[in-house]
């Protein structure tokens, strides 16, 4: 291969590239172009309204029918732990939770042994778990400082009546 052949064969490979990279720029700017485009609701609002009662009726009635029985046997030690440490991780309210319990000397096992009671902690359970992995992060977005600086704005405006 002569010099200007090697020379030629270089600018070919070169222009070759130069001709990949413009495609994957377009490519990218495409892409960017896209990223950047309004989002429109995925659905009305009224189909999640519909699927959040269809949720409640569920917790309300479902939930009711599955742990209306009688307690023939105590909560195990180990599953109250569990339950106690799920309760624990959810900060504010299920750390309230406890604190509340503990204040009045009440134990996951004693609310266990009524049908009540049982459903009602359930029903706790399940929207704090709601609120903790769906509500939360996805559909407020407020920082947790900021979100309490409200509540406590809203608290005060209410109690003072302005």
């Amino acid at each position: 291969m002569t010099a200007l052949q090697a020379r030629e064969h270089l600018i070919n490979s070169q222009a070759l590239e130069n001709t990949q990279l413009k495609e994957t720029i377009t490519s990218f700017n495409t892409y960017i172009a896209n990223l950047n485009r309004a989002q429109e609701a995925v659905h009305q609002d009224s189909t999640y309204i519909e699927q959040l009662d269809t949720l409640n009726h569920f917790t309300q009635s479902s939930l009711a029918s599955m742990f209306k029985w009688s307690c023939e046997h105590e909560l195990s030690e180990e599953a109250a732990h569990n339950v106690c440490a799920f309760l624990n991780e959810i900060e504010p309210y299920g750390k309230s939770t406890l604190d509340i319990l503990t204040r009045y000397g009440v134990t996951i096992s004693d609310l266990h042994e009524d049908s009540t009671t049982r459903i009602i902690l359930i029903r706790h359970i399940i929207a704090l778990f709601l609120w903790k992995n769906v509500f939360r992060p996805f559909v407020f977005g407020l920082d947790e400082n900021l979100s309490r600086n409200m509540r406590t704005l809203e608290n005060n405006i209410f109690l003072s009546g302005n």
